[in-house]
């Protein structure tokens, strides 16, 4: 039997792939695979971080987070693009 636990981590793992649904909120692309990038900082950044808690750090600070497909999330870590954002994002 599985337990609670288990059916509450798959039902954030859900909410976090429908946030990741739409296209790409730098370049408009949908045949890449989208990702949810920090945007700006917030209190949850660097490795090691679960999905509970990047769930409520993006219920908690959805501007903060930026839709991206994996062109555009590795041209903005390495600084070689920026993402500006200029209205809040559909899934928040």
């Amino acid at each position: 039997m599985l337990s609670r636990h288990y059916h509450y981590r798959q039902r954030l793992k859900a909410k976090l792939e429908s946030y990741r649904a739409g296209p790409c909120e730098r370049c408009g692309s949908k045949r890449e695979r989208r990702e949810l990038a920090h945007a700006a900082p917030t209190p949850l950044s660097g490795r090691g971080r679960g999905l509970s808690q990047r769930y409520h750090d993006l219920r908690k600070h959805p501007l903060c987070y930026a839709r991206l497909c994996l062109k555009c999330h590795g041209l903005v870590d390495a600084r070689a693009a920026v993402f500006v954002r200029v209205e809040e994002p559909d899934w928040a």
